[in-house]
């Protein structure tokens, strides 16, 4: 079985005709076809919100909002949350590895006053 990854605007293309593509529409019927679907933790919120901005903007009617929160509910989706929950820990640090090889910090003086503060308020 195939899977792929998706973020809120691939669904939001699933819903909205205005934003589908032929990629989009290969991804849906690859979904249909039974592919499983994997998506960020952050994706039904992020799914969500663009929904409502739309219909906000008056792209969206409300009675399709609620049609495709119905029809996106109803998706099999894996969700993940180990990622999330490596976000503030591994991840961070991969990140911060590949972006800033360097161990030394680069903080401003102006900047190192307001984290020193933070990290009182933290100890707190």
């Amino acid at each position: 079985m195939s899977a792929f990854i998706a973020d809120a605007s691939l669904a939001i293309a699933w819903v909205h005709p205005a934003q589908a593509t032929v990629e989009t529409d290969a991804m849906l019927d690859a979904l249909e076809a039974g592919a499983a679907l994997e998506v960020p933790a952050l994706w039904p919120l992020e799914v969500a919100n663009a929904l409502v901005v739309l219909v906000r903007c008056g792209k969206l009617a409300e009675e399709d909002r609620l049609t495709a929160l119905g029809w996106l509910r109803g998706l099999s989706v894996r969700i993940d949350y180990e990622m999330a929950s490596l976000a503030f820990s591994s991840l961070s640090e991969l990140a911060h590895r590949i972006a800033c090889p360097s161990t030394t910090p680069h903080i401003s003086s102006s900047r190192s006053d307001g984290l020193s503060r933070w990290r009182a308020k933290m100890v707190l």
